[in-house]
């Protein structure tokens, strides 16, 4: 375990737990701040969380083989909220009976900011493209898969799980006497014969009529 993680002991046969200076000091107490009781850890975890920490503690319980993991949200002695990965097992008597749990503890809080910006990015992004009534697609050249945006398919009159997620998908709504040009063109681009992925083509909607598309694209990675 890393320096860094803050350790815990639970004894759950009499509910004494020990908490590691490191698992105190993590959180703004001194050592003597902190009650070793498991108490002390429900009463500090966030009330949005509590549930979910009671859940998974409870999974955990009744499947001696999984890993107890979980993040959620402690309470700084500065009144703040910390994101901590938590993370433990439940260690069995001769009986086949929970004994103790024990486990670790690691500051995740910087982890989840750097999340919540890239959430906030592609939330901006999305919203700049889509705003404008852009169809956005993202093709996996690798594995076929593609996304298509809710504006895609609502562009072409599709509800959201009326097309799939694959390039075949989009390959049974193009007009068949356009796709071997469309196939062309990407083709170049990939080759790097062409600058840039841009066409026109006709795609089928819902209803059954063809609608003009200008399509654009770029390679965002290449192995």
């Amino acid at each position: 375990s890393s320096i860094k993680d803050g350790i815990w002991e639970w004894n759950l046969q009499t509910g004494e737990t020990f908490f590691s200076k490191q698992w105190k000091n993590m959180l703004g107490y001194e050592e003597d701040e902190i009650k070793n009781t498991a108490q002390t850890f429900f009463d500090l975890v966030h009330k949005d969380d509590k549930q979910r920490v009671e859940n998974e503690l409870q999974k955990h319980f009744d499947a001696k083989n999984d890993i107890y993991s979980i993040k959620l949200r402690l309470r700084t002695k500065d009144g703040n909220y910390m994101w901590i990965l938590a993370r433990g097992k439940v260690v069995y008597d001769k009986n086949g009976k929970p004994k103790e749990m024990v486990g670790s503890h690691v500051d995740i809080s910087h982890l989840r900011e750097v999340e919540e910006k890239l959430r906030e990015s592609e939330n901006r992004w999305k919203f700049a493209l889509e705003g404008s009534g852009d169809g956005i697609w993202d093709w996996n050249i690798e594995t076929g898969e593609v996304y298509f945006s809710k504006q895609w398919k609502e562009m072409l009159g599709y509800k959201e799980d009326e097309i799939g997620s694959s390039l075949q998908a989009w390959i049974d709504l193009v007009h068949p006497n356009q796709l071997k040009k469309i196939t062309k063109d990407i083709q170049n681009y990939l080759d790097g014969k062409s600058k840039r992925y841009i066409t026109e083509h006709q795609v089928l909607c819902k209803d059954g009529t063809y609608k003009w598309i200008l399509d654009r694209g770029m390679s965002i990675q290449k192995d």
